[in-house]
């Protein structure tokens, strides 16, 4: 975010995919963009959604039907 905020490009590394997506879920609020994976096009959503499914729990997020 400090580096978009200041026109920089910016290389990072996490070891946690969790906290990845936290980032690029803060990064496309904060610009309004879609994180897109430059080997093929593929936006983060699309990404997301086929590692974790139809998102229903992604990130920690519960369905209210999901609730017993």
């Amino acid at each position: 975010m400090a580096g978009e905020a200041n026109g920089r490009r910016v290389f990072a590394m996490e070891i946690s995919s969790a906290y990845i997506d936290v980032a690029v879920e803060r990064w496309q609020a904060d610009t309004g963009r879609d994180a897109i994976l430059e080997g093929d096009g593929r936006t983060f959503g699309q990404v997301r959604t086929e590692r974790l499914g139809n998102g229903d729990f992604a990130l920690g997020k519960v369905v209210e039907s999901d609730v017993a």
